[in-house]
């Protein structure tokens, strides 16, 4: 046996690095997107106001509110492609990482006696339990958007005047635990969640096949990810589209494309949270996927 040997350790410091630059960037994003509509809105409220004593503007609030649920939809479509961009550099270097490992790996299972075990302090990672949150996650996210599809001019519960209630209001659909009240502490129950706690674990050669599936399963981590973002991405088309086309009917009052506008910010809000939770999923994916390689490696004794 080996001596004792905690693997991923430094996991623990870089994912919550990395879970504090994902909700820096997430706040941005969400800054971008209140910008966009809190000024246009307060200036169309402000001419509804004068329009009622005064002579009306030269450019009508509704063409206004169309220029500006334009941007909106502009941004949001900035946003997929930023999160595209990111997920494909992602896979680019893992696939580049994976290569070289598989090479190594091989010809060490090959070449070198494996040890008869050796004893790692891990974490008991739980692949149900991290899926089934991304499965509630993403349909409380894609049945808000829904929501907008569905009832895009009258007043529903898509309404918030607080977009942050979106969140909330997810957080209710999946019934997440109480202590849970943004997005940086959900993201640190998540990761509690799938690590569950870190233990003393013997890895046998016996089992070497499992870990090896494990420690070069990136390729399936791609295609779910790939199939989580292609459903998210054909909701928002739907929706987008229905907006766009809302926006140009010639019998909407203001009121009612102003609450078209409210509809496509809160659409550009719930993809923000969606891609910032998709990215946190990825990264816990992938945390697994390098512990099992440390531990081919400690198996096999190759770098």
């Amino acid at each position: 046996m080996s001596n004792l040997q905690r693997v991923g350790d430094k996991t623990v410091a870089t994912m919550k690095m990395y879970i504090d630059q994902n909700i820096k960037d997430y706040n941005n994003t969400w800054y971008t997107i209140e910008e966009m509509y809190i000024l246009p809105a307060f200036e169309a409220e402000s001419d509804t106001v004068m329009s009622n004593s005064q002579e009306p503007t030269t450019r009508s609030i509704g063409d206004r509110l169309k220029t500006t649920l334009a941007n909106l939809l502009k941004t949001l479509q900035s946003i997929i492609e930023k999160f595209a961009v990111k997920l494909s550099n992602v896979f680019k270097r893992l696939l580049q990482s994976d290569t070289g490992f598989t090479r190594n790996c091989r010809e060490a299972m090959v070449n070198n006696k494996p040890l008869e075990g050796v004893k790692l302090i891990v974490y008991n990672y739980n692949e149900n339990a991290l899926d089934s949150e991304a499965n509630r996650f993403t349909q409380a996210v894609i049945k808000k958007m829904d929501s907008i599809k569905q009832n895009l001019v009258n007043k529903g519960e898509i309404d918030e005047d607080n977009s942050d209630d979106l969140l909330q209001n997810i957080f209710k659909e999946i019934s997440a635990p109480a202590d849970v009240k943004n997005l940086e502490t959900y993201f640190s129950y998540l990761k509690d969640l799938y690590r569950k706690e870190k233990k003393e674990t013997l890895f046998t050669a016996v089992n070497t096949n499992n870990y090896y599936q494990i420690a070069t399963s990136s390729t399936n981590i791609r295609q779910v990810l790939d199939a989580r973002k292609s459903k998210l991405d054909a909701y928002n088309s739907q929706v987008s589209n229905k907006l766009k086309t809302a926006i140009n009917g010639s019998d909407l009052t203001d009121e009612q494309k102003s609450r078209l506008l409210r509809r496509s910010r809160n659409l550009g809000h719930l993809y923000n949270i969606q891609t910032h939770f998709l990215d946190i999923y990825l990264q816990l994916k992938i945390e697994r996927v390098f512990t099992y390689r440390a531990v081919l490696k400690k198996l096999y004794h190759f770098s």
